[in-house]
Protein backbone atom coordinates (compact mmCIF):
# COMPACT_ATOMS: atom_id res chain seq x y z
CA UNK A 1 0.00 0.00 0.00
CA UNK A 2 1.57 3.15 -0.92
CA UNK A 3 0.87 5.89 1.63
CA UNK A 4 2.07 9.93 1.18
CA UNK A 5 3.11 11.06 3.87
CA UNK A 6 2.39 14.47 5.42
CA UNK A 7 5.73 16.04 4.27
CA UNK A 8 4.19 14.94 0.20
CA UNK A 9 7.19 11.68 0.02
CA UNK A 10 5.50 8.44 -1.12
CA UNK A 11 5.93 5.74 1.35
CA UNK A 12 5.61 1.85 0.15
CA UNK A 13 4.13 0.04 3.29
CA UNK A 14 3.55 -3.19 3.60
CA UNK A 15 1.10 -4.72 6.12
CA UNK A 16 1.59 -8.64 6.86
CA UNK A 17 -0.49 -10.77 9.61
CA UNK A 18 1.99 -12.78 11.97
CA UNK A 19 -0.07 -14.90 13.09
CA UNK A 20 2.68 -16.60 15.16
CA UNK A 21 2.77 -13.65 16.87
CA UNK A 22 -0.50 -12.17 17.10
CA UNK A 23 0.47 -9.06 15.26
CA UNK A 24 0.15 -7.06 12.14
CA UNK A 25 3.56 -5.76 11.06
CA UNK A 26 4.17 -2.35 9.03
CA UNK A 27 7.20 -2.62 6.79
CA UNK A 28 8.92 0.12 4.49
CA UNK A 29 11.80 -0.99 2.31
CA UNK A 30 12.01 -4.04 4.65
CA UNK A 31 12.43 -2.72 7.62
CA UNK A 32 9.80 -3.04 10.47
CA UNK A 33 8.33 0.58 10.83
CA UNK A 34 5.70 -0.17 13.34
CA UNK A 35 3.20 -2.61 14.86
CA UNK A 36 -0.25 -4.00 16.27
CA UNK A 37 -1.32 -6.94 18.40
CA UNK A 38 -3.90 -8.28 18.91
CA UNK A 39 -5.79 -11.84 20.48
CA UNK A 40 -8.10 -14.16 18.72
CA UNK A 41 -11.40 -14.40 20.00
CA UNK A 42 -14.08 -16.26 18.57
CA UNK A 43 -15.07 -14.23 15.31
CA UNK A 44 -13.50 -11.17 17.09
CA UNK A 45 -9.88 -9.96 16.19
CA UNK A 46 -9.54 -7.51 19.45
CA UNK A 47 -6.58 -4.92 18.80
CA UNK A 48 -4.21 -4.82 22.16
CA UNK A 49 -1.67 -2.33 21.35
CA UNK A 50 -0.47 -0.27 18.62
CA UNK A 51 2.71 1.77 18.19
CA UNK A 52 4.80 3.11 15.26
CA UNK A 53 8.76 3.53 15.46
CA UNK A 54 10.16 6.73 15.92
CA UNK A 55 11.59 6.92 13.16
CA UNK A 56 8.93 6.53 10.99
CA UNK A 57 6.11 8.88 13.09
CA UNK A 58 4.52 11.83 11.55
CA UNK A 59 4.46 10.20 8.45
CA UNK A 60 1.28 8.26 7.98
CA UNK A 61 2.18 4.74 8.41
CA UNK A 62 0.21 4.35 11.35
CA UNK A 63 -2.56 5.13 9.28
CA UNK A 64 -1.58 2.25 6.52
CA UNK A 65 -1.00 0.04 9.60
CA UNK A 66 -4.30 0.55 11.09
CA UNK A 67 -6.04 0.81 7.50
CA UNK A 68 -4.47 -2.48 6.41
CA UNK A 69 -4.89 -4.54 9.29
CA UNK A 70 -8.79 -3.51 9.32
CA UNK A 71 -9.19 -4.48 6.06
CA UNK A 72 -7.70 -8.27 6.39
CA UNK A 73 -9.99 -8.80 9.76
CA UNK A 74 -13.05 -8.07 7.48
CA UNK A 75 -11.69 -9.89 4.56
CA UNK A 76 -11.65 -12.71 6.47
CA UNK A 77 -15.20 -11.90 8.01
CA UNK A 78 -14.46 -11.47 11.51
CA UNK A 79 -15.68 -8.23 13.76
CA UNK A 80 -13.27 -5.76 14.93
CA UNK A 81 -12.81 -5.12 19.26
CA UNK A 82 -10.85 -1.96 19.38
CA UNK A 83 -9.40 -1.71 22.41
CA UNK A 84 -5.88 -0.28 21.75
CA UNK A 85 -6.38 3.76 22.12
CA UNK A 86 -4.92 4.32 18.37
CA UNK A 87 -7.18 1.61 16.90
CA UNK A 88 -10.42 2.95 18.79
CA UNK A 89 -9.30 6.26 17.25
CA UNK A 90 -8.85 5.27 14.10
CA UNK A 91 -12.14 3.46 13.49
CA UNK A 92 -13.98 6.78 15.42
CA UNK A 93 -12.32 9.02 12.37
CA UNK A 94 -12.91 6.30 9.65
CA UNK A 95 -16.95 5.31 10.01
CA UNK A 96 -16.92 2.95 7.07
CA UNK A 97 -15.60 0.71 9.48
CA UNK A 98 -17.89 1.39 12.41
CA UNK A 99 -20.52 -1.57 10.79
CA UNK A 100 -17.31 -4.68 11.38
CA UNK A 101 -16.85 -3.31 15.02
CA UNK A 102 -18.57 -5.98 17.65
CA UNK A 103 -21.84 -4.34 18.76
CA UNK A 104 -20.68 -3.44 22.28
CA UNK A 105 -17.71 -1.08 21.38
CA UNK A 106 -19.38 0.07 18.42
CA UNK A 107 -22.46 1.76 20.59
CA UNK A 108 -19.10 3.56 22.68
CA UNK A 109 -17.72 4.76 19.21
CA UNK A 110 -20.75 6.09 18.45
CA UNK A 111 -21.47 8.04 21.34
CA UNK A 112 -18.57 9.88 21.75
CA UNK A 113 -18.68 13.02 20.21
CA UNK A 114 -17.35 13.77 16.68
CA UNK A 115 -12.99 14.32 16.91
CA UNK A 116 -12.96 13.40 20.27
CA UNK A 117 -9.44 11.55 20.60
CA UNK A 118 -8.92 8.64 23.33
Amino acid sequence: MTHTSPGGAALDVVVTNKETASRYEAHIDGELAGLTTYRLVDDRVVFTHAEVYPRWEGQGVGSALARGALDDVIAQGKQITPVCPFILDFVGRHPEYLEHVDEHHRAEIGSRPTGEGV
